[in-house]
């Protein structure tokens, strides 16, 4: 008894392993058209945030350098002071 292959069962076959490929193909480049917008979306997102951040520093510094100086300016009262109040003590002491 020779088993003769079945074209048209074969071709049937073929035509379903096809569509299931192509279904397969445009759900992947669907799911990847998805991950680029959401990749896209929060490196907006990200820049946003990073310029905000940046703004915030920018805004920020101002009152940093202020207190700086004015504890540089107290550092340098204090050390300006500081010679006389060691000779006051040193008279007092002796």
């Amino acid at each position: 008894m020779s088993e003769t292959p079945d074209i048209h069962g074969i071709a049937r076959q073929l035509a379903v392993l096809e569509e299931r490929m192509n279904s397969a193909r445009t759900e992947y480049r669907s799911d990847l058209a998805e991950l680029m917008r959401q990749i896209a979306e929060k490196n907006a997102e990200t820049s946003d945030r990073i310029a905000t951040a940046t703004e915030r520093m920018a805004n920020s510094r101002w009152w940093q350098t202020a207190i700086l100086v004015a504890v540089v300016a107290l550092v340098g009262a204090v050390a300006g002071g500081l010679p006389a109040l060691v000779a006051f003590l040193a008279g007092a002491a002796g």
